[in-house]
């Protein structure tokens, strides 16, 4: 048999879990099809790549051990999941309840991190993972563990689904903040260990919520230069999907001949990925739209903005790959 099974991302749920068709391929041959989810809460998806299962590394449920916390030890194999797993000192755990009654070790590339993913599946209710690729009807883990000739190991495939259509976004943000609407200041934003931003807006008891880095870091920026900002949330959700395009000051310096005008976040929907999108203005004040996904390219542009710097910067495309910041003149 030649098998593989990919997972193709076509969006997001109530949870901001990434979801997505899960196909079970014989050679070109389609065995199982299903559905699958990844992520969410305040734990990021699967990356896209290709993984690997070992199906000659097969436990039953006497092979399942516990961690005095209740989650289960790895198994780098597939793996028949029990409803009383003991820990070392004999504590016992459902493993069911978050896995489901089989997993499947997703064994990253040599050199890539590994995040210790499984396929898996899951009992309980809410639809999130830690990060793993849930599978609730276990169609495709059935099968594999039934095979009566399995193959020793195969690929798992992840990508985005269809390509994302950027220049759609471009035309659509670049007339936000020209049609009059009014967006409201941010009042407060808290946050602890490992449960990203709730902020609240003027005059909006409201508590909204992001666990996105990009996300964050325009929130703050927003607060810092106490910009006006309008939400975009996940339906019926108060989780934040992204930050629509918001005016920040420009550089103390006169005749700056490029400035940042305008930030915004989009988000792709088909990975769950989130980037910065900046405005700049040249010296006679044209914009143009601009994108950076590297994190550190990122935190560089917020800081031109925090220091109202003029914006020195390299791109491809109109991605920033680069940019210079020197100190602040009342710091020289």
């Amino acid at each position: 048999m030649a098998l593989r099974i990919t997972f193709t991302k076509t969006g997001t749920n109530g949870e901001n879990a990434i979801v997505g068709d899960l196909t079970l391929f014989d050679g070109t041959t389609v065995l199982k099809k299903s559905t699958g989810f990844s992520g969410g809460d305040v734990f990021n998806p699967i990356d896209d790549g290709t993984y690997r299962i070992h199906l000659d590394i097969r436990g039953d449920e006497s092979s399942d051990q516990a961690n005095t916390d209740g989650t289960l030890k790895p198994f780098f194999g597939i793996q028949k999941i029990g409803q009383t797993i003991p820990d070392d000192n004999g504590v016992l755990y459902n493993g069911q309840t978050e896995w489901g009654t089989l997993r499947a070790r997703l064994n990253p590339p040599p050199g890539a991190p590994d995040h210790g993913d499984y396929l898996h599946g899951k009992q309980r209710p809410r639809d999130y993972t830690h990060g793993c690729v849930c599978e609730r009807s276990e169609v495709i883990l059935n099968y594999l563990w039934n095979l009566a000739n399995p193959p020793a190991a195969f690929d798992f495939v992840v990508s985005g689904g269809e390509p994302f259509n950027l220049e759609v976004l471009i035309r659509k943000n670049a007339a936000e903040g020209r049609q009059g609407s009014v967006g409201r200041r941010i009042h407060e934003i808290r946050a602890a260990i490992g449960g990203g931003f709730d902020i609240t807006l003027d005059v909006d008891p409201t508590a909204y919520r992001t666990t996105s880095e990009v996300v964050q870091m325009a929130l703050a920026t927003a607060a810092a230069v106490d910009a006006e900002v309008q939400l975009e949330l996940f339906t019926g959700t108060n989780m934040i999907r992204r930050v629509a395009a918001f005016d920040v000051p420009g550089p103390k310096s006169r005749g700056a001949s490029q400035s940042i005008r305008r930030l915004a976040t989009q988000r792709n929907p088909d990975t769950g990925r989130n980037w910065l999108e900046l405005f700049v203005a040249d010296g006679a004040g044209v914009e143009t739209q601009y994108f950076a996904h590297d994190p550190a390219v990122q935190r560089l542009c917020h800081l031109v903005v925090w220091l109202k710097q003029p914006f020195n910067f390299t791109d491809e495309d109109k991605e920033i790959t680069s940019v210079k910041l020197g100190a602040p003149p009342a710091a020289r």
